[in-house]
């Protein structure tokens, strides 16, 4: 079967990547993100569309982009997706992989829409438990940033860190090792799936309401 894989270039979305590309019944053909038309940036994670390119050229795939308005209804959202759908189901694609471990709405939603399109939404990690993940994505090798907190439950000061199996003991009673309920975001940076890692620098951060960004930059890789 051929797929997309719906892509934020952070760790939940790169280790359902990790999966179906180990699984014979799958063949992954290109990265499918959306970003904001007017910052060309990732919802939420605010990775720069510069570093998903970066992403997808080491890991070997195309970047399929599809830029979206903010703020976005719903109509204009499933407008938007429709059409993208229906571009992938010229090439063959059946199906839109996810990285969603357990929010029941979202999955709803990603179904009932895929559905709409005559297509499938497969979700590799779903109801598995989440340190379990987290266990294995950081035991295969993956090594990713955070981007993104929510100040009400991490301090800002966790920006920029790596995400290691320390700092995953130091969370907050309450948080979700993967940030399922949107504690964190991450960006992937090395791996298993990376031809070679890629550099990022830090920049500022944006304060957006509860919660707090990074900048961080592409830098080209020296050995590249």
């Amino acid at each position: 079967m051929k797929v997309w894989m719906s892509f934020s270039g952070g760790k939940d979305s790169m280790l359902a990547l990790h999966t179906v590309l180990q699984d014979d019944r799958y063949e992954v053909t290109r990265l499918f993100t959306t970003l904001n038309e007017e910052d060309k940036r990732v919802p939420m994670q605010g990775v720069r569309e510069k570093v998903l390119y970066a992403q997808a050229h080491q890991i070997g795939l195309p970047l399929e982009k599809l830029y979206m308005p903010s703020p976005c209804p719903n109509e204009t959202y499933e407008k938007l997706m429709g059409e993208a759908m229906a571009k992938a189901t010229q090439q063959g694609v059946e199906a839109i992989v996810f990285g969603d471990i357990y929010l029941e709405d979202i999955r709803t939603y990603r179904e009932e829409n895929m559905h709409q399109v005559g297509m499938s939404a497969i979700f590799p990690l779903w109801k598995q438990n989440t340190t379990q993940l987290m266990d294995t994505f950081l035991a295969s090798g993956y090594q990713t940033v955070i981007c993104t907190v929510d100040t009400h439950v991490l301090p800002s000061s966790w920006l920029g860190k790596e995400l290691t199996s320390s700092l995953l003991e130091s969370l907050p009673e309450g948080v979700d090792v993967c940030g399922e309920n949107g504690e964190f975001h991450t960006i992937v940076h090395n791996g298993p799936a990376f031809n070679q890692p890629i550099s990022l620098a830090a920049g500022e951060v944006v304060q957006n309401g509860a919660f707090a960004t990074i900048d961080l930059r592409y830098e080209q890789n020296r050995r590249s």
